[in-house]
């Protein structure tokens, strides 16, 4: 028996009979950081108390630092990147709104933040700010971004600098709460959430910079692909530390000062199972 604890609720449990997945070779992310195969394990395991899916691996914690900060976003220095972050922005700029998953994603987004407005429960104001933390293709901070509200991104790779030229407010680096002067009406964290080495203390640090009154976005893969996709499926890459569910994602922002204000299970434009949802914080 070897028992493991769980990052998000303590409770111990045996990984042999909690493994849901496991992997004998290092993927694509990990190769380019010069991970190889001596020693390699890597295995999703799944929490019998809280539910909670977490990545287990034998690489070095913090392995993967180097790969957001230089090679992630890098047209021709990782095989899966096949355009520059300004290509990425450009194409989906110019899709037609009924095929464009950040369209969708914004409308969905606004129309959620204007119903809560109409019953009393998010202030009306003349103007917002949004702070789109890991968003370095700025797509979503510039379709976000209208007469009411401007946008912040702010992302470990300086490819994103050039959403400056579509007057969005780009910072290069990791967040933390001392990387603004002032607070945000919304922060969103898109398919950024399930990277993160230590999620409560970026929930920690998001809180700090969140306005009375104001709101946090997170939209996180789904656990249910577990069972709707192969194994191989690229949504459990070596990137990702986290699958959540519901009640997993719900613990999360209560151990960490937030409350739900909904909670929605989806399928992508692009066919990714993910949970969204918008937290104020207590």
């Amino acid at each position: 028996m070897t028992l493991i604890e769980c990052l998000l609720c303590q409770n111990k449990f045996d990984v042999d009979l909690n493994t849901v997945v496991s992997y004998q070779k290092p993927d694509q992310y990990e190769i380019a950081v010069g991970v190889n195969e001596d020693f390699y394990f890597r295995k999703w395991v799944k929490c019998n108390f809280c539910s909670l899916n977490f990545s287990i691996y034998s690489r070095p914690r913090n392995a993967l630092d180097y790969l957001y900060e230089n090679l992630y976003r890098k047209k021709g220095a990782v095989p899966w990147r096949k355009m520059t972050s300004k290509e990425t922005f450009e194409l989906i700029n110019n899709l037609p709104a009924e095929k464009s998953e950040t369209t969708s994603r914004v409308n969905f987004i606004k129309d959620k933040i204007n119903k809560l407005i109409l019953a009393d429960l998010y202030p009306k104001k003349n103007t917002y700010q949004l702070l789109d933390i890991g968003g370095g293709t700025g797509i979503f901070a510039y379709k976000f971004k209208d007469k009411r509200w401007d946008s912040f991104i702010i992302d470990p790779d300086i490819s994103g600098k050039f959403v400056e030229n579509y007057r969005v407010n780009f910072k290069q680096g990791w967040f933390s709460s001392s990387s603004y002067n002032f607070k945000f009406d919304l922060i969103s964290l898109i398919f950024v959430l399930e990277h993160v080495l230590e999620p409560s203390l970026l929930l920690k640090e998001i809180k700090k910079s969140l306005l009375t009154n104001s709101l946090l976005y997170i939209e996180v893969p789904d656990e249910i692909a577990f069972e709707k996709v192969n194994p191989e499926d690229d949504i459990f890459n070596s990137c990702h530390l986290f699958m959540f569910n519901p009640n997993s994602l719900g613990l999360l922002l209560r151990q960490n000062g937030f409350e739900l204000m909904s909670l929605d299970r989806i399928k992508t434009l692009r066919g990714h199972y993910a949970l969204t949802c918008l937290a104020k914080p207590n």
